[in-house]
């Protein structure tokens, strides 16, 4: 009897126990499900939406998507202008590293050269020939002349005294896709990525594009900036081609948002660059802006006063927006440790080798665009890092302030791009929800979705086993001493009544059951067993006194 109430009543303390553990159990899966959550909500990014510091820069992703809200309109009119559209180069070089086929014959990638008539009569070779090139005495002349390279250039400089090479109408031959591709594409950009600072990356394309993020994070802020100029150009070229991308079958130029998933949207470093690059530009603006607005220092010659006036008034205004928006990159943190020297000039060589690759582009118009994009960023280069700051010393040709500011443009354009496609994006994968939930599939064709954090991730949780709960719970959390408190004062409490009921039970005090009754030594016993004990004990007195009348009768 002892032994079945102790039992029932540490069963009663354990039972009063199981609810808190569990509701601490729950507690801690819960904490768990919310760090998960916080943890993923951290590591995935909505799509194309970088946010926070530009790493290696001055500002971050939303000053520059401001910036770019306001510069991008001016910028897109600055380039149709007669000065900033036209540019000269030669487009028939032979490639210098390896014997690359012939020029595609395919019509998209073809180049319009702009008719005699177009360009102003000052501009031609004949012209700039009788031309004194000598320096001002305090600015830069944008019509010098200039050989391959000079110690101050960062790429070759297309020149505008050579009678090689012809002007062409940027507008006219806008960068969209051509159809260039295949092994001839990538093998340019396998040479532009080996061509890096100091072999940075020493694998194959493949592994530079897909394995580069710990390396960048291993390496000199010289390697990482030259490299991430290089990954955002080539982000940057394949939004525009995205962007522009020829429709086989209806013959329109679309957005392919397939395209830009694959080649950047589904990359966030790459996105991440294409703005890094951006920052770079618009810092190499900002700090030409004073000599950009001191008009007697240069001239925007085109041959008719309305539209140089109306170039000024772009330029400057262009200028002023870069300023107004702070610094967006400090190129005084590179090449100032020891040896700086040698690791500039080695930059210059490997960008200038880079600039010498896009004579290998077997697309026409990709090699056009290669070539101006190049020089752009190699003239903000030069910009940031020839001068020491000095005006002086300050020389540009018209070719170089042409492609500084037409591939500003282009960065412009796709970082605007990016906001278009994001919105695709978006619209995309909600029609996709929406499919998936009244058809139960979303389709074979179905743009694959960046993974989102799901929001009732808790409520889609499968029940855990018992044990499995408590594995989950972190036994010496202070949070868990409360419960531990209450669940010992029961059990202790249960252990005194189980003694207590022990003691009255011993001592025949304890009120019994009605059906139970205590027997003459004490014992608890049932009523009926009692009664049965009292008729048996009866018999058996009346047995024994009847055995000793019968035997004291025998003895008399």
């Amino acid at each position: 009897m002892l032994l079945r109430t102790a039992t029932a009543w540490t069963l009663t303390a354990v039972l009063a126990c199981i609810p808190l553990a569990l509701t601490s159990v729950k507690s801690d899966i819960s904490r768990e499900i919310d760090q998960l959550s916080a943890s993923l909500e951290d590591k995935v990014q909505p799509y194309c939406s970088p946010s926070g510091p530009i790493s290696d820069a001055c500002c971050e992703f939303r000053t520059i998507q401001k910036v770019n809200s306001e510069l991008s309109p001016l910028l897109a009119e600055l380039v149709t202008t007669s000065f900033f559209r036209y540019w000269k180069t030669n487009l028939h070089k032979d490639c210098p590293f390896w014997q690359e086929n012939p020029l595609c014959i395919l019509r998209d990638c073809s180049v319009v050269e702009a008719d005699e008539s177009e360009i102003p009569e000052h501009w031609k070779t004949s012209a700039l020939s009788s031309v004194d090139q000598s320096p001002l005495d305090n600015g830069f002349s944008l019509m010098s002349k200039s050989c391959q390279w000079s110690e101050a250039d960062f790429c070759a400089v297309e020149d505008d005294f050579s009678a090689e090479g012809c002007y062409i109408n940027l507008l006219k031959n806008p960068e969209r896709f051509t159809g260039y591709g295949g092994e001839s594409a990538a093998r340019i950009w396998g040479a532009i990525y080996r061509e890096n600072c100091f072999n940075l990356f020493e694998n194959n394309l493949e592994g530079t594009l897909t394995n580069r993020r710990k390396e960048l994070e291993n390496t000199c802020m010289e390697k990482r900036v030259f490299y991430r100029l290089l990954s955002g150009l080539h982000a940057s070229i394949s939004t525009h081609i995205c962007d522009q991308w020829l429709d086989r079958k209806s013959g329109e130029w679309i957005r392919n948002l397939t395209c830009f998933s694959d080649r950047v949207g589904n990359h966030p470093d790459r996105v991440q660059n294409l703005y890094f690059t951006y920052t770079m530009m618009v810092r190499a603006v900002a700090k030409l802006a004073p000599y950009l607005r001191n008009h007697q220092v240069h001239q925007f010659c085109t041959g008719s006063g309305a539209d140089t006036h109306r170039i000024e008034d772009l330029v400057e205004q262009v200028a002023d927006k870069a300023v107004a928006c702070g610094p967006t990159f400090d190129e005084k943190t590179l090449f100032v440790d020891s040896g700086s020297m040698l690791l500039k000039e080695e930059f210059k060589t490997h960008f200038r080798n880079i600039s010498q690759i896009m004579d290998c582009v077997g697309c026409e118009k990709c090699r056009l665009w290669g070539k101006l994009q190049i020089s752009g960023l190699g003239t903000a280069l030069k910009i940031l890092f020839s001068y020491d700051d000095n005006p002086m010393l300050y020389r540009l040709t018209r070719g170089e302030v042409v492609a500084l500011f037409n591939t500003l443009n282009r960065l412009s354009e796709s970082v605007a791009a990016v906001d278009e496609f994001r919105a695709m994006h978006q619209k995309q994968a909600k029609e996709d929800k929406v499919a998936e939930q009244t058809n139960g599939s979303a389709g074979p064709d179905k743009i694959k979705d960046t993974p989102k954090l799901d929001t009732e991730l808790k409520d889609q949780l499968p029940p855990l086993p018992l044990l499995d709960m408590f594995s989950y719970t972190r036994l010496s959390d202070p949070r868990h001493y409360l419960s531990y408190t209450i669940g010992f004062v029961i059990v202790v409490f249960g252990v005194v009544r189980i003694i207590h009921r022990a003691w009255k039970l011993n001592n025949g005090t304890l009120k019994l059951p009605p059906e139970y009754e205590y027997d003459a030594d004490g014992h608890v016993v049932k009523k009926e067993e009692a009664e049965v004990a009292k008729s048996s004990s009866s018999v058996k007195r009346v047995v024994k006194l009847e055995k000793r009348r019968l035997g004291k009768q025998q003895r008399e």
